[in-house]
């Protein structure tokens, strides 16, 4: 059998955000990769996709634990790709590292509202982002844009 691929399904969205999962906990077995405290079922847990042992996973966090592992920072290099547009990162670009277990995803400034939106679901408290780490260290131009 031979398909076709239609045009509009296989076209690259331009903000992917699937690499972060925010729900309800299925069960009470999850444990948090921050503090190893268990994730009682029914409560909110903050997922990212991980490599562990081979295989790609998904490590679960307290949402608290989860917003500790923020951190602004700029680009080292000209190599690294926003994981939520796949675009390459000039070297010295402000970015977003999201951090769980030993994986830590970065995200451009320009795909920053979509992924805050997802994280934000179903926090009680506002995201102050002026708190996260290496926010100071952003130029004026990039803390006003955040």
């Amino acid at each position: 059998f031979f398909f076709r691929a239609d045009p509009v399904m296989s076209s690259k969205p331009t903000v992917d955000v699937g690499f972060v999962v925010v729900e309800m906990a299925k069960t009470g077995q999850s444990r948090c990769r921050k503090c190893a405290d268990p994730i009682p079922k029914g409560e909110l847990r903050v997922g990212l996709e991980a490599w562990i042992s081979g295989r790609k996973a998904v490590t679960w966090q307290h949402p608290p634990c989860f917003l500790q592992g923020l951190r602004f920072a700029a680009a080292t290099t000209g190599r690294s790709k926003c994981k939520a547009t796949g675009d390459l990162m000039p070297k010295g670009a402000a970015r977003l590292g999201l951090t769980s277990h030993t994986t830590t995803h970065w995200v451009g400034l320009e795909a920053l509202p979509a992924v805050l939106e997802k994280i934000s679901t179903g926090l009680h408290s506002p995201l102050a982002l002026e708190e996260v780490e290496g926010f100071a260290t952003l130029a004026p131009p990039e803390q006003q844009r955040v």
